[in-house]
């Protein structure tokens, strides 16, 4: 979905006719996707802390009411492994998977604004 949207603004094409508005363009576009990756990383970390922060809940839950999880021993092991059963942990987790995908598309884009850049100047040798 991310990949598409990044693939319909066009930093992929280069009107080598029109070096002089690639140039000028070229900081704007920069900029935007860096920004972009900025936020999508600072979405991740929440996430991450997100998912921690109910995982730390679900391990206080555990050990207070180990009979509501069918549990017969409240070690360690058990609750490391308990808690990613739990349906809040997997939505968590699924809302990081997300959010670490956004991140990875979106340097991706500002990989191949880098790419696009040394394009850029290639043409303008030629």
């Amino acid at each position: 979905m991310k990949n598409d949207l990044i693939a319909e603004t066009g930093i992929f094409d280069l009107d080598k006719n029109n070096l002089d508005d690639e140039w000028i363009n070229q900081p704007k576009l920069y900029h935007e996707y860096a920004v972009r990756l900025a936020e999508a990383k600072r979405d991740y970390e929440q996430a991450k802390t997100d998912r921690d922060l109910t995982a730390a809940e679900l391990d206080r839950e555990i050990r207070r009411k180990p009979d509501e999880y069918d549990l017969v021993k409240t070690t360690e092991a058990v609750i490391e492994k308990t808690i990613p059963l739990q349906k809040e942990y997997q939505k968590k987790q699924q809302v990081v998977i997300e959010a670490k995908y956004a991140t990875d598309i979106l340097q991706a884009a500002v990989d191949a604004l880098e790419h696009r850049k040394r394009a850029l100047e290639k043409l303008v040798e030629l």
